[in-house]
């Protein structure tokens, strides 16, 4: 019965399977080192690439795909379906788009920054602060996001064909409009001013 049990044990090793790959930026010609390998969308690890982008995932016994999401904090993520089939004898090829951070400022309608919008995209979030902006990303640089906002007093929007590309090196100013009798925001507090440096 042992016997048995330690065969059974062996056959289900043996029967999992590796699938390799390498992950290359939106050129299809850089391979990204240290991205991020995950298993779900709830940040389960399975591996990182290696300084070639390289990386290899085991497909249980019985299954015959490997679910993987690709992920960095400067890469759009994606989720992939590697099928044994296919990537058995040769390497699955993941392109990513590298995604930039731009600066969102939300105002009223007169121009006031709104402090505490709650901004969501796709697949991230974010707060502003007093002055109203938020860096938020990183988002595709011509594919056109989707953005929603909401703020009690405020109606909520969204927003969506957004080329952050186009806001690279100036501020996107998204404006809310408040329902009747929504006080207006305060203003934002003073900048603290320098010290003097100290004479000798």
């Amino acid at each position: 019965m042992r016997i048995i049990v330690l065969l059974s044990s062996l056959l289900g090793v043996c029967s999992a399977a590796e699938i390799h790959g390498v992950v290359y930026d939106e050129n299809g010609s850089v391979a990204v080192p240290n991205m991020g390998i995950y298993a779900d969308g709830h940040g389960t690890k399975l591996t990182t690439t290696d300084d070639q982008g390289a990386f290899t995932v085991t497909v249980p016994a019985g299954q015959d795909f490997a679910y993987i999401v690709v992920w960095r904090d400067d890469v759009l993520g994606a989720g992939y379906r590697l099928e044994l089939a296919q990537f058995k004898d040769q390497p699955a090829r993941i392109v990513v788009e590298r995604g930039i951070r731009i600066e969102i400022r939300f105002t009223d309608p007169q121009g006031r920054p709104l402090a505490g919008v709650k901004l969501d995209g796709e697949t991230h979030g974010g707060t502003t602060d007093a002055e109203g902006s938020v860096w938020f990303g990183p988002m595709s640089r011509t594919g056109g996001a989707y953005l929603s906002a909401e703020l009690p007093g405020y109606e909520k929007k969204s927003w969506s064909g957004i080329a952050a590309v186009s806001y690279r090196d100036r501020p996107l100013i998204l404006v809310l409009t408040p329902f009747p009798g929504t006080k207006p925001p305060p203003p934002p507090p003073a900048p603290i001013p320098e010290r003097p440096a100290a004479g000798f």
